[in-house]
């Protein structure tokens, strides 16, 4: 008879089964919880909200369980995705023809994938001074994209409140923080439920305000467009159109987890609040 030693460590295929049962519980807690930034691990099971009511139309795209009116869901395709690097590359670039830098020397350093941040950011604000920051990302926004945006005295050093990504599998808070780290800009470990993530990141000193940004994080009031009249919801701005609208890449759509992504109007995007960095 097979002796069996309390403790053995668990080989790769029993790792899998239990991550993969993590998944399916939390999958089944999802759909019960829509369009939603409610932070699970802070309640007991027997607290979590049994049903939801399905999202509020928004003015061109109206979710209706599993689709968007007119269209399946659109699943957000990491492939062609933004990236750190092109959001670096597109600042830099308009920053630098706007100097009349050299094109072909900015392609190079695109194509080779190298890029020599201390030579690419020598670019000053409105006043002749260079904003210093410690994220490469950000140095490159704060002295291109946004400099003439930019509050008086905000320190792009603040405190991030970053300790890995602390927030429950598929949930909308789970995903702003992961598209944000892979888009190489800061987002905190603890904000809070989705309806809160405006607040609880000024207070750390991030920027915040009205006007969508590529990279943001979007934040939905509790109830407003949808959103859970509890906890509120969170997404990342993928792109801002020239009519004002604005795409954005979110999780936990109708229990989905997705992450999905979608054209919000410029009315509705007006009304919503956005983290910068």
């Amino acid at each position: 008879m097979a002796k069996h030693k309390l403790g053995a460590p668990q080989g790769r295929a029993a790792a899998r089964r239990i991550n993969k049962r993590q998944k399916i519980v939390a999958i089944a807690l999802l759909t019960a919880l829509p369009l939603t930034g409610y932070v699970a691990s802070q309640m007991a099971p027997s607290q979590l909200p049994s049903a939801v009511a399905s999202p509020a139309s928004d003015t061109d795209t109206k979710l209706d369980g599993t689709t968007v009116t007119g269209v399946k869901n659109v699943k957000f395709d990491s492939k062609t995705a933004l990236t750190s690097n092109q959001l670096i590359a597109s600042n830099t670039r308009s920053n630098a023809a706007s100097r009349g830098d050299d094109r072909g020397t900015l392609q190079s350093e695109q194509e080779t994938g190298s890029w020599d941040l201390g030579e690419a950011l020598s670019i000053t604000t409105g006043n002749g001074q260079k904003i210093d920051a410690s994220n490469p990302v950000i140095k490159v926004l704060v002295n291109s994209r946004d400099s003439g945006s930019v509050p008086a005295g905000f320190n792009p050093n603040h405190a991030t409140g970053d300790n890995g990504n602390a927030y429950p599998y598929g949930q909308c808070t789970w995903w702003a923080y992961k598209r944000r780290a892979e888009l190489g800009m800061p987002v905190g470990s603890n904000l809070g439920n989705g309806s809160q993530w405006a607040a609880s990141a000024q207070s750390l000193g991030y920027w915040v305000d009205q006007t969508p940004r590529q990279g943001d994080v979007a934040v939905y009031g509790a109830g407003q467009q949808g959103a859970d009249a509890v906890y509120g919801h969170v997404a990342v701005v993928e792109a801002v159109n020239d009519d004002g609208s604005i795409v954005i890449s979110e999780s936990n759509v109708n229990g989905q987890i997705g992450p999905f992504q979608r054209t919000v109007s410029a009315d509705n995007a007006k009304a919503l609040q956005y983290i910068h960095y």
